[in-house]
């Protein structure tokens, strides 16, 4: 369908007229108004003002109980002096950081002493009647207070820091069992120079148990700086010895031309000057020669803050080489097959050290005269060289025995067992077995200077071993096991006979039996072993002692006397050869007197304790998380007033409890309201 003129069709809208007439002449009907009706209307209007009242007012407070029981559970304090802790025992503990790095001065008083300092002003301050003081590697101290002006002072005067690493831990513990044990506590008092070596390792949440405030009192001074000689190491070298000084500064402030000073007993027998970017740390190397005696010394540089690092012991020996002699007992036609190829390789590494390798044949009492030590690889002497061998080793020779095909064990057993404290047995392969089950090393390898090289040892499983002799049980071997297989079988032991010392290898010092030659800590054993034999290592403490080490050493005796630094004479038994030595709190030179023979070895401070790196504020937090603590830097307070944060978790807690009674009635009016 079309249409022509579509252009009319706006015109339709007319039709609406009447529509719109309709509209607005609709008839509306008349309103009657009526009382009754007018007074409900007004009651329900005024009925339900109130109902969105009592909504809103529920709203706030259910609001309300949420974020308070939140913020109560996030345990909030304040910090202000408003709040006052009511005092209850009179009694308070404090426990004392006895490291050395409390040494440290500013002015005339160190860390240590103004911690106690303040811990005694504030005890006089708040009228405390009692402190139980405890100090790390002491007995706990109990105080009584009369309250006169230096008091506390006075009475802790005889208790000084030690020379010792921090260690808070135990008198932590120990103060904690007496919180717990019931006694009353009003405060607990840390008082350190919160290094970070001392505390990073530290748990979180450290305090929290002890349910009572914690003031941590900061001993560090932030103008101090310390320059401390951090480590000392000497060096047998082809042009003399070496003493190697490691120096650190932990001032921004470089050093230029610092003095040290090295010195022999207590002459000065060198000088340096040593260049230094803030904050480094520096090595320097200082050669000795032409000194042939065996003595102690120290090198020493300008004193600061911390005199205690600024000294340095050690002691000279004068270079001694060693002749060894090594019996190979299986030389092959390629050499490179030969018993003694991979243990000489290894020897010759050592500069000190001689060696020369004979075949059996060649072995005479007049060869062995030449030489310190012997090494017989894969062979057992007849019974008149052995009788020489054992004698040489009684007047002090060391001898090392590796086995093999070529060992009867029945020729060893009358041959070396005398020399060697060994039995043995037979062959794990052998007797019926064509093979013996592969074994690896096990760790951990003891703690002996022999095998001290060893220590760093990580991959013993991929240490081999598919054949060893076995031993016989012994009531009386006196030798000790350094190394064994992961089955439990004794690889390396180790003895002193007479003067001498002695070392048997149960398996190979080839390729044969084990695959230890072509690993990587062949060499250092090998060396390790050599000098322990030849006593060119009579003290085993590592690298260096520390105060607090212990120390273990070979004697020939039953009985040892050490004199420490200040000249207070201790005794150590010997067991199995060897004796434990604790006593090593102070740094200096230490003298051990072992059947007529003097012998000395050196202790120093920790080098940790020369750096002053304060704790981060994160590990601060997570340390004292749960506890209600305030740290007070001691040196910058002028009285002893602590103000304590205030914990208010519990009045939150309070008003949580009556806004849900509040709620409960409310919404008990409303619903009744809602039903009638």
């Amino acid at each position: 369908m079309t249409f022509l003129n579509a252009l009319i069709w706006p015109i339709l809208a007319i039709a609406l007229i009447p529509l719109a007439v309709h509209i607005i002449n609709k008839k509306r009907p008349a309103e009657k108004r009526f009382a009754a009706f007018d007074f409900l209307l007004k009651v329900d209007k005024i009925t339900r003002k109130r109902i969105r009242f009592q909504s809103l007012l529920l709203f706030i407070i259910r609001t309300l109980i949420l974020l308070l029981a939140a913020a109560a559970a996030l345990q909030p304090v304040i910090n202000s002096g408003f709040w006052k802790e009511k005092r209850k025992s009179g009694r308070i503990a404090a426990i004392v950081d006895p490291s050395l790095s409390m040494r440290i001065k500013a002015g005339s008083e160190n860390g240590f002493r103004a911690g106690l300092t303040f811990v005694g002003n504030h005890a006089q301050r708040e009228g405390v009647k009692e402190i139980v003081l405890f100090v790390s590697g002491r007995e706990t101290v109990r105080i009584k207070l009369n309250g006169y002006a230096g008091e506390f002072a006075e009475k802790s005067a005889g208790i000084e820091p030690g020379f010792t690493s921090g260690a808070m831990l135990p008198s932590i513990k120990e103060a904690l069992k007496l919180v717990l044990s019931g006694e009353k506590v009003d405060r607990l008092f840390i008082v350190s120079d919160f290094c970070d070596h001392a505390w990073s390792d530290l748990s979180d949440s450290l305090f929290a148990p002890f349910n009572i405030p914690v003031v941590l009192c900061n001993t560090a001074d932030s103008l101090s700086v310390n320059r401390g000689i951090t480590s000392l190491a000497v060096e047998e070298r082809s042009d003399g010895v070496g003493v190697r000084v490691g120096i650190t500064n932990s001032s921004p402030v470089p050093l230029t031309d610092w003095p040290v000073s090295l010195f022999l007993g207590e002459k000065p027998v060198m000088n340096a000057f040593i260049t230094q970017d803030g904050g480094a740390d520096i090595s320097r190397l200082l050669l000795l020669s032409g000194y042939d005696k065996t003595e102690p010394g120290f090198v020493k540089q300008e004193s600061d803050s911390l005199g205690e690092d600024d000294l340095r012991y050690f002691v000279y020996k004068p270079q001694r080489s060693v002749k060894m002699l090594i019996v190979d007992g299986d030389q092959s036609a390629h050499f490179t097959d030969a018993e003694s190829y991979y243990f000489e390789r290894a020897v010759s590494t050592d500069e000190m050290v001689s060696a020369k390798v004979i075949s059996p044949g060649l072995l005479t009492e007049s060869e062995l005269n030449k030489h310190d030590l012997l090494c017989l690889l894969n062979y057992v002497p007849d019974d008149g060289l052995s009788k020489v061998i054992t004698g040489r080793v009684e007047n002090g020779m060391g001898l090392f025995v590796s086995l093999g095909n070529k060992v009867d064990a029945e020729q060893f057993n009358l041959h070396l067992t005398k020399a060697t404290g060994a039995l043995l047995r037979e062959k794990k392969a052998g007797f019926g077995r064509d093979y013996a089950e592969t074994e690896a090393l096990a760790l951990p390898v003891a703690q002996h200077q022999a095998v001290a090289s060893m220590n760093e040892l990580k991959d013993a499983g991929n240490y081999l071993f598919t054949n060893l002799f076995l031993l016989e049980p012994m009531v009386e071997r006196n030798a000790e096991t350094l190394l064994r297989l992961r089955s439990g079988d004794p690889l390396l032991l180790v003895r002193n006979h007479g003067k001498g010392r002695t070392a048997l290898f149960l398996s190979t010092a080839d390729m044969s039996w084990n695959n230890f030659p072509m690993r990587p800590f062949f060499v250092p054993f090998v060396k390790g072993i050599s000098r322990y034999l030849s006593g060119r290592e009579q003290i085993n403490g590592g690298d260096s002692l520390f105060c607090g080490d212990s120390v273990t050493f070979a004697s020939k005796g039953t009985m040892v006397l050490i004199d420490d630094p200040s000249g207070n004479r201790f005794t150590s038994p010997v067991q199995n050869g060897t004796a434990l030595f604790y006593n090593t709190d102070l740094p200096g030179c230490y003298r051990l007197h072992d059947e007529g023979e003097v012998r000395e070895f050196c202790v120093n401070v920790p080098p940790s304790e020369s750096r002053l790196e304060p704790l981060g504020k994160d590990k601060l937090n997570s340390i004292t998380a749960g506890s209600i603590s305030a740290m007070v830097h001691v040196r910058y307070t002028e009285d002893a007033e602590v103000n304590l944060p205030k914990p208010i978790w519990y009045y939150l807690l309070f008003a949580v409890i009556l806004l849900m009674i509040a709620e409960a009635l409310i919404a008990s009016g409303k619903r009744r309201e809602l039903n009638d």
